[in-house]
């Protein structure tokens, strides 16, 4: 599965709105699989973390919040840039 940047916005959109339960993240003409991937690609990026209350690995319980890194993230995404690092999205 190819990285989609477009579906990484939409999804720290999403959580940006409120921290969410993965269950409840709904990307309007996405596959779930799709999705999930990309979530797990955030997380890997450190764009996204864990609630202290989840289980390690993704299920359908696990609550997700936006890092430092993921709201400079989505500031270059919202703003034309792309990411290609880490380092892209460090203050």
């Amino acid at each position: 599965m190819k990285r989609d940047i477009d579906l990484i916005r939409e999804i720290l959109e999403c959580v940006e709105e409120s921290d969410r339960i993965l269950a409840t993240v709904r990307i309007e003409g996405r596959d779930r699989a799709q999705v999930l991937h990309h979530i797990e690609l955030c997380l890997e990026a450190k764009f996204l973390k864990r609630k202290p209350n989840s289980k390690s690995g993704i299920s359908a319980d696990t609550a997700v919040s936006l890092t430092w890194q993921g709201y400079n993230a989505l500031e270059k995404l919202r703003n034309g840039g792309g990411i290609t690092s880490i380092a892209d999205c460090t203050p």
